[in-house]
């Protein structure tokens, strides 16, 4: 079985009284919580688990520094790294954002 969720989704948008949709996520997902699910729950063996879809998101942050302006210059960087090396900007982006989804291939235990 092969799966993607998103990864730690900021779910709040979904409480607005004007949300469009009836149906929406109910949780968030990462590593653990899936392992836990699939392994402990579902009896499954996890082949590989892979990241996918960086992206410079101040929410999705790896690394929250209580000092002012740090977003903005985080953010500024990435941009200017963008503009000179697009492999360098990646490498940031793996470096200090968390991926927006998470990408799992799991078998049945024998």
């Amino acid at each position: 079985m092969i799966i993607r969720v998103p990864n730690k989704e900021d779910l709040s948008g979904y409480l607005k009284e004007d949300y469009p949709y009836q149906y929406v996520h109910l949780r968030n997902f990462d590593k653990y919580s899936l392992e836990l699910l699939f392994t402990k729950i579902f009896k499954l063996k996890i082949l590989e688990f892979k990241d996918a879809g960086f992206v410079a998101i101040t929410q999705l942050l790896k690394y929250k520094l209580p000092i002012k302006g740090y977003r903005f210059v985080i953010l500024k960087l990435g941009s200017l790294l963008k503009r000179v090396s697009e492999k360098n900007y990646r490498n940031f982006l793996k470096i200090m954002f968390e991926p927006v989804e998470i990408n799992c291939v799991l078998v049945k235990n024998e």
